[in-house]
C-alpha cells in the first residue's frame, strides 16, 4: 500500500519487484485447488496469480485477495491485461459447454446477448480452444473411455468435463465418439 501511495499510476514494469501477490499462491491453491478458467485441478508448481481486473488498469486492486484468480500460467498470459472475460466466480451453469468429440468449448444455448458476448470473448481471449487445451481435454475423455481413469477421478480433477459428460449423457458413448476399439 505504501508503494501505491507513492506510485498512484504504476505500469506493469513498476510492479516487477513488488509482486507480493506471488506470496499468496500457496493460500490460493489451498483455497481453490483449480484453475479458475478451466476448472482443472492444478498440480505441482504450474500455477500463477491472475489479477482478474488488470493491475495495470486497476493498481488499487493489485494487492487485493478478491481480485486474485488461481490460473494456469498459459491462460494468465493469454488473458494478460484484457478485460471482458467472464469472472469465474460468477459463471453460471451452461454458459460454457463441451462439444464432443471435437472437445471444443462453445458458448451455451439460451444466453442473453451480454452473457453470450462475454463467453465468446472469454473463449477467444483465453484461447480455450487452442490445440494444446483441446488435445488435453480429448486425452482426458479417451482415458475415461478406456477405463484408465474413473468418472469419480474426473469429477475430482476436472469437474467441468465430468459435468458435461453427465449433462450430455455420453458416458457410455465415449468409446464410440472417439472411435476406440
Amino acid at each position: 500500500m505504501q508503494f501505491l501511495q507513492t506510485n498512484p499510476n504504476p505500469s506493469n514494469r513498476h510492479f516487477r519487484n513488488r509482486n507480493y501477490w506471488n506470496r499468496a499462491k500457496s493460500e490460493l491453491r489451498r483455497a481453490y485447488k483449480r484453475c479458475a478458467y478451466t476448472s482443472q485441478r492444478i498440480r505441482g508448481d504450474d500455477v500463477s496469480v491472475d489479477h482478474f481486473l488488470p493491475k495495470a488498469k486497476y493498481p488499487q486492486l493489485a494487492y487485493e485477495w478478491d481480485n486474485y484468480r488461481l490460473a494456469r500460467p498459459k491462460l494468465n498470459r493469454n488473458k494478460a491485461d484484457s478485460e471482458g472475460v467472464a469472472d469465474p466466480f460468477q459463471v453460471g451453469t451452461g454458459w460454457f459447454v463441451l462439444d464432443c468429440p471435437s472437445c471444443l468449448i462453445l458458448k451455451g444455448d439460451n444466453l442473453d446477448a451480454n452473457t453470450r458476448d462475454k463467453v465468446s470473448a472469454t473463449i477467444r481471449m483465453l484461447k480455450l480452444n487452442s490445440d494444446e487445451l483441446v488435445a488435453e481435454r480429448c486425452r482426458w475423455l479417451v482415458d475415461l473411455a478406456d477405463n484408465l481413469i474413473s468418472f469419480d477421478y474426473v469429477k475430482r480433477e476436472y469437474p467441468f468435463l465430468a459435468s458435461e459428460v453427465d449433462r450430455q449423457g455420453i458416458g457410455g458413448q465415449l468409446k464410440t465418439l472417439f472411435a476406440l476399439n
